[in-house]
């Protein structure tokens, strides 16, 4: 099927879609943790990313569930993080104190320069490696646990743990000047 995905027919993305439809909102559901609108959201944002980029990839996927399953997580991830920033204004990167929070603003000031910060942060979230990335989003901007991460990168936690590490390193080496700047 994924021959005739690559060929351009749509026919066989709806048929590939089918079959793997019950298992995308399954992982919606358990990513989202959240009223089924957004888990309906995060499934329909995925079809049509997936409508868009499985002909260009399709040649190379090996696993088809598997695919589906991380472009899924992806998209949740992402409608987290958007939640968040809109919640907060602003993305606390380290509650170990590193890179303070930076949500409470008691002025306009204040205010603009939380959310400035946390845009700064969120662009250099986005510039890490892909598997660093990942990670970092789902510590930093989604707080998700470190058994959550794992699972939702389908590593094991010490590696999730290893690369919250490395992500926090690289982000304080890369922000500390920023951030040092702006206080």
């Amino acid at each position: 099927m994924l021959a005739h995905v690559v060929e351009g027919d749509p026919s066989a993305f709806w048929q590939l879609w089918d079959m793997h439809e019950r298992h995308i909102v399954d992982v919606c559901r358990r990513r989202m943790r959240s009223a089924q609108t957004e888990v309906d959201d995060a499934v329909n944002r995925s079809m049509f990313i997936a409508f868009e980029k499985m002909p260009e990839h399709a040649a190379s996927i090996m696993n088809v569930e598997a695919w589906l399953t991380r472009l899924c997580s992806n998209v949740c991830v992402d409608i987290l993080r958007e939640r968040t920033q809109a919640m907060r204004g602003a993305v606390s990167v380290d509650a170990a104190g590193g890179i303070a929070s930076l949500a409470s603003a008691d002025s306009p000031e204040r205010r603009y320069l939380s959310i400035e910060l946390g845009r700064l942060i969120a662009r250099a979230i986005d510039d890490l490696r892909p598997s660093l990335r990942d990670a970092a989003r789902l510590r930093f901007i989604d707080e998700a646990s470190y058994p959550e991460i794992a699972s939702a990168l389908s590593i094991t936690m010490a590696n999730a743990r290893k690369r919250v590490q490395q992500s926090r390193s690289i982000l304080r080496e890369r922000l500390g000047g920023a951030i040092s700047r702006s206080h």
